[in-house]
Parts: structure tokens; C-alpha cells; sequence
């Protein structure tokens, strides 16, 4: 059956309703298509954009996620490294060496065999703990690094130091790798007191400032320079506590030309210290010794000739004096000779000097020496009753014999300049005299000055010499124990060469040593024992006067004389395992001009078990290595009536480990 034409008509209207409609839904999803392109495109390339950014920043690259690395080296500790993009490092280091260091120059390379180094300028110490930030810049293959915020550097921060104590030098090479950061470092104030890094980023206008202390070596106030001193006792047994150490410097030390050397305050701007800056109790015992020959002798002739052999030496003076007619004969060739040949001095070749009279008492004496002497000055006094004299003692001379003869009629003084020693002051019947003196004079005027008794007449010179000096400082420091097999550190520090660290209590000098008699002597502080016999009277707090007839005085030193019997003063504290030490500045007999020999004049040290005689100026030492315990005794026994010791100190110190003292050696000397 044949569908009617309303029906056919009705299904096309369908189909076409069907056909427009995919095609509707068909563009509806297009534009939803492309509605998502274009909203979510601009997001993709946004999130494009970024990821270049991050790529190029380097934030994929795994390296960059590696956090900075100091490797620490040598006993130098590494804290931390910081890298900028210019190439400069900021580090900061710690000290862990047992001394002390000075830090004097900073690298850092890529390259050990291309470093370029750079001053630290003042240098910087640290102690064993402490810190401080240096900041360098880096080299790579020897130019200047450049990198980009996150390039990595690898390669070595190099600092080179010096112990303080040993002088030995140092060097660490740090290993760093390190990523730049575009932080700008300044270059690192160095100082040795505060050390001050600013760091500024250049996306922030804030800065933070990071400040470290390093150190500043404690020194006393005054002090200008310093030099270590390690003393080492190499024994197997400890020093006592306290102990005192001799140290000694000479001209050949790199010291020696920051010592004040001027004859009137040699070693006045020297001290010692311990490295936290507290002085030690020193005294300087001495400067220099002289390296010549002298003697002298006299002969007292009577109405006869007088005849005087002097000790045996290479070149000789003479001199005489005569009462009433004169000398009428003498064996050297006189410099001056008074009126009628009463009194004379000259010059001769061998070693008796000779003289005759043709009446009354000559008297004959002269002076031999090692080397000759470079000039002369003399002269006269002719009828006179008293007379004064000055000299001056040229450039070229260190060493002054005086020596003088009054005829006639006798000289009853005769009074040297300051630093002169007497040697002899002799007399015939108490019409004539031979006089003598030795002096250590520096350069200018001095004056002798004497009384005669009455209408005397006197011949007087000085003879100068260019005596060699051994030159050293000497000094005793009271330091603490030192064990076995161990070390001890102080230091030595430098004044200005006008500074004067000179006191009584702990920088000193000898008594004899200072203008005024022991106006800086600290030896009680520094010894054991000491006295310098300042008072006018024996110190009844050291020593126990058992039998005394007057032998004993204090004046500016012991002086010993006047006796003949056994007298003796004892100290009232008695030691062992110690040495005493003692400096006898003159002894001689005024009226024999010869040290006295018939009797004793010396210590019993301990009693009964050691003896030293004294028989001329110097320096004495006794040790006592015994496990008993004695008294210091000095004794004087059947001294002639006129014989004279003068004592200027005596001290004791404790005996070194098995009687070896402890070694020292000296560091170059650092500013303070």
C-alpha cells in the first residue's frame, strides 16, 4: 500500500529537522574547542615563559641544590664560605692550633700552582678558639672569576700564617665549592682589634653587618714591640715554684737594637710578660764586661831607691814622689815632672818602675795594661795645699786609669769622679803618696780634686784606653714552675728607647747599676733571698750578726774591713738545692795597694762544705746541690787592720734540675 503524500511530507520535515540539528551540536562543539584554546593557551604560554626562566636561572640543574663546602685544614677551621658573582669569597676561619698564630696573607684559586696572594695588612692574630672573616678575591687560571647567580667555583682558599711561639711558618689550603650569590661582599676591614663585613644584596635596600673579634695581644701599657721567649727544661725533674731563669742578650740578637743601650739606662725600656699581658718580676743583673788586663804594685823606698815590679802586660806607667830634695832619678820617661823633680809620672817598656832621691823617702808605684792607651792629659800643682783637676775623656776612649803622686809633703784625700774605683792611696813616712784610681767613664768632663798637707807638690794624669767590651744584657726573671720534659712561654716587650720601666717592685736593676745607690732595685721581689745593703746598718730581719768588731757596714754595699780576728754574720733562712750569687765591686789594702792575702774574706756556703775566697772585683757563684739545709755565711778572718771588701748584693736561686738550667730561645720581634 502507497503511503498518502501528507505522510511523505511530514518525514522529510523530520529528516531536515535532523540534519539541522547535528549540524547545530556539531558547531556547538567547535566553539567549545576553540573556547578552550583560547582560554587556556594564554596559560600554557605563561607557564612556558616561566619554565625558561627557571631553566635559565638554573634552578633544574641539580647542582645548584648542593649547599656551599670549606673544608677545614691544618687546625684551621673553615665556618663558613660565601661566593659572589664578581668573584670575591667571604670566609671565616677559627684557630685550633696550641699557640697563638699570625695570619699574614690570603689566596684563593682554582689552581694550587697559581696562587696570588694578598697581604693581611695589619696582620691578624688569633689565639687557640678564636675567629675572624677575611674576604679575597677568587682566580680562575689566573683571571678574576666571573659567574652567574648559581655558577659553581671550585677550588682552594689558601691562608698563610706563623706561630707566635716558634716562629714556624704555616699554610692551609682550604678546598671550597661554592655557587655565586649576587651578594656584594666589601672587602673585609682587617684590624686586630675589630673586624667589620657589611653584605648588601642588590634586591633588598636593607644590609646586614656581621662583626667579628680577633685578637689583640696583651701587652703591659708602654709597650711598642715583643719577642717570645720559650724556655725549655729538658730534664726529668720539674723546676721549682718559683724558679728564676737567667736570660742573656747580646749585640749578635735581632733584640739587641730595641734595647736602650746608653751607658746611664741600658735595658730601662725592657720588660717581660706572660702572654696575658702580666709582667713577671725581672732584674737586669748587668750590660757589659771590660776585656783588658790591669795591675798595679808600689814600693815605698825609704832614703833609698824605691823599686816597684808591676804584674807582667805589655805596656807600662809609672810614677813617683820624694820629701825634701826630690827624685833624682827615675827608669821612665816622665810625661810631667814638678818643680825640683818632687813628684813625676811617665812611660816605660818594662815592668819595674825606679826611682832614687838624693835624701829623704821616695815613694814609687805605677800601672800595667794589656793594651795600650790612646791619649793622655796631666799637669802640675807646684806648692800647694789642695788642688782640682779636670779632664775630658775623648770619643774615642771607654776606660780611664788616673794616676797621681804628691811629693813633699803627703796628700791626705784625693776624691775621684763618680764610677771610679780606688785602687791605691799609699804613703811613705807622711811626706809623699802614690794615688790611683780605675774608672768606666763615658765621654765628657770630670774632676779630681785633693788636699795636700801643706805645701806639697803633685804630679797627676789620665790615661785613656779603647778597652774591648763584651757587651750583654743580663736579666733573672721569676717565672712559674716548669715541669719536665716541658715548656714555659713568656714574652720580652719594648718601650719607646726614652721609656723607663724601671721600679722597686717588678722591673728593676742592680743597685750599683742605677744613678742613685738601689733608687730601682726589685731583687727582694725577684729571689729568694737578696739585700743590697742599702742601710746604714746590718738587716736584722736576714742575717744574725754572731761575732762582729766592727768588720761589718752598710754603705751603698757590705763594706768589710778593719779586723783581725774571726767575724762572721749568718743568714737567718737556710736553703738547699740553690746557688748564691754575689758581685764584689772592690778589694784592696789603702795602705799596701795590694789585695790582702794573709787572711780570708769569702763565704761558707753550706758550713764547712764549700768555701769561695774573694781576691778581686767580679762576679761569684756558688751552688749548693745537697739535700741539707744551710745558712749563707760571710766571713772575715785576720784581715789586715786596712784592708777593705765592698759586697754590692748577694741573692740566692733555686738549683736548676739536676743542675742544668733551662734553655730559652727568642721569636722575631712583632709590634705590639
Amino acid at each position: 500500500m502507497r503511503r498518502s503524500s501528507k505522510a511523505r511530507s511530514t518525514n522529510n520535515k523530520n529528516k531536515a529537522y535532523s540534519i539541522k540539528a547535528r549540524v547545530s551540536n556539531k558547531n556547538k562543539r567547535q566553539q567549545a574547542a576553540l573556547d578552550f584554546l583560547i582560554t587556556y593557551g594564554w596559560a600554557l604560554i605563561i607557564i612556558a615563559a616561566i619554565l625558561v626562566i627557571l631553566l635559565y636561572l638554573h634552578v633544574f640543574n641539580s647542582t645548584s641544590f648542593v649547599s656551599n663546602v670549606c673544608e677545614s685544614q691544618n687546625n684551621i677551621y673553615c665556618n663558613k664560605a660565601i661566593l659572589n658573582t664578581s668573584g670575591k669569597v667571604l670566609v671565616q676561619i677559627t684557630s685550633d692550633h696550641q699557640n697563638p698564630i699570625n695570619i699574614t696573607a690570603i689566596a684563593c684559586s682554582n689552581n694550587l700552582n697559581n696562587l696570588i696572594f694578598q697581604n693581611v695588612t695589619p696582620q691578624v692574630t688569633l689565639e687557640p678558639g678564636q675567629s675572624v672573616e677575611l674576604a679575597v678575591t677568587c682566580y680562575d687560571n689566573g683571571n678574576p672569576f666571573i659567574g652567574k647567580t648559581g655558577s659553581i667555583y671550585s677550588g682552594y682558599v689558601v691562608v698563610k700564617y706563623y706561630d707566635i711561639f716558634t716562629d714556624f711558618p704555616g699554610v692551609s689550603n682550604l678546598a671550597v665549592t661554592l655557587h655565586s650569590t649576587p651578594e656584594l661582599i666589601s672587602t673585609t676591614s682587617v684590624s686586630t682589634t675589630i673586624s667589620t663585613t657589611s653584605l648588601t644584596t642588590s634586591t633588598s635596600s636593607t644590609s646586614s653587618t656581621s662583626t667579628t673579634s680577633t685578637t689583640t695581644i696583651p701587652v703591659p701599657s708602654g709597650v711598642l714591640y715583643y719577642a717570645n721567649i720559650t724556655i725549655s727544661n729538658n730534664q726529668n725533674q720539674p723546676t721549682t715554684n718559683p724558679f728564676q731563669e737567667e736570660i742573656n742578650i747580646t749585640p749578635s740578637s735581632a733584640l739587641w737594637s730595641y734595647i736602650n743601650t746608653s751607658s746611664a739606662h741600658f735595658g730601662q725600656n725592657v720588660e717581660f710578660f706572660y702572654p696575658n699581658g702580666t709582667v713577671i718580676p725581672s732584674w737586669l743583673e748587668g750590660s757589659s764586661s771590660y776585656q783588658a788586663s790591669f795591675g798595679y804594685n808600689y814600693s815605698t823606698g825609704g832614703y833609698s831607691a824605691a823599686s816597684a815590679t808591676l804584674p807582667s802586660n805589655n805596656y807600662y806607667i809609672c810614677a813617683g814622689g820624694s820629701s825634701i830634695s826630690g827624685l833624682s832619678y827615675v827608669s821612665w820617661s816622665p810625661i810631667v815632672t814638678t818643680g825640683s823633680s818632687y813628684a813625676s809620672l811617665g812611660t816605660q817598656t818594662t815592668q819595674t818602675c825606679s826611682g832614687s832621691t838624693r835624701s829623704g823617702v821616695v815613694v814609687v808605684g805605677g800601672y800595667s795594661t794589656s793594651i795600650p792607651y790612646v791619649s793622655d792629659q796631666a799637669t802640675t800643682f807646684n806648692n800647694v795645699d789642695s788642688f782640682s783637676w779636670s779632664f775630658n775623656v775623648p770619643s774615642n776612649a771607654n776606660y780611664v786609669i788616673i794616676l797621681g803622686s804628691c811629693g813633699l809633703y803627703v796628700c791626705t784625700s784625693v776624691n775621684y769622679p763618680a764610677d771610679c774605683t780606688p785602687e791605691m792611696f799609699n804613703g811613705g813616712d807622711g811626706y809623699e803618696t802614690i794615688f790611683a784610681a780605675e774608672c768606666k767613664l763615658s765621654q765628657g768632663t770630670y774632676t779630681v780634686t785633693g788636699s795636700l798637707n801643706g805645701g806639697g807638690y803633685v804630679a797627676i794624669a789620665a790615661f785613656y784606653y779603647n778597652v774591648p767590651v763584651s757587651i750583654k744584657g743580663t736579666w733573672w726573671v721569676k717565672i712559674n714552675k716548669i715541669n719536665a720534659s716541658s715548656q714555659e712561654q713568656i714574652r720580652i716587650g719594648f718601650g719607646s728607647k726614652t721609656t723607663n720601666f724601671f721600679n722597686n717592685y717588678n722591673v728593676g736593676e742592680a743597685p750599683q747599676l742605677s744613678p742613685t745607690y738601689a733608687e730601682y732595685d726589685d731583687g727582694a721581689d725577684v729571689f729568694n733571698f737578696y739585700d743590697n745593703f742599702s742601710d746604714p746598718y746590718i738587716n736584722n730581719n736576714l742575717w744574725s750578726t754572731l761575732y762582729d768588731n766592727g768588720a761589718f757596714s752598710d754603705n751603698d754595699g757590705l763594706i768589710i774591713s778593719n779586723n783581725t780576728g774571726y767575724q762572721y754574720i749568718s743568714s737567718k733562712q737556710s736553703f738547699k738545692y740553690s746557688v748564691v750569687h754575689t758581685l764584689v765591686t772592690y778589694y784592696y789594702n789603702p795602705s799596701s795597694n795590694v789585695p790582702y792575702i794573709g787572711g780570708v774574706v769569702g763565704f761558707i756556703y753550706p758550713f764547712d762544705l764549700y768555701r769561695a775566697y774573694i781576691g778581686s772585683t767580679g762576679y761569684y757563684t756558688l751552688a749548693n746541690p745537697t739535700d741539707f739545709e744551710y745558712p749563707i755565711i760571710i766571713e772575715s778572718n785576720n784581715m789586715n787592720s786596712s784592708a777593705v771588701v765592698k759586697l754590692q748584693y748577694i741573692f740566692e736561686t733555686a738549683y736548676p734540675p739536676n743542675g742544668v738550667m733551662p734553655s730559652y730561645n727568642f721569636s722575631a720581634v712583632k709590634k705590639a
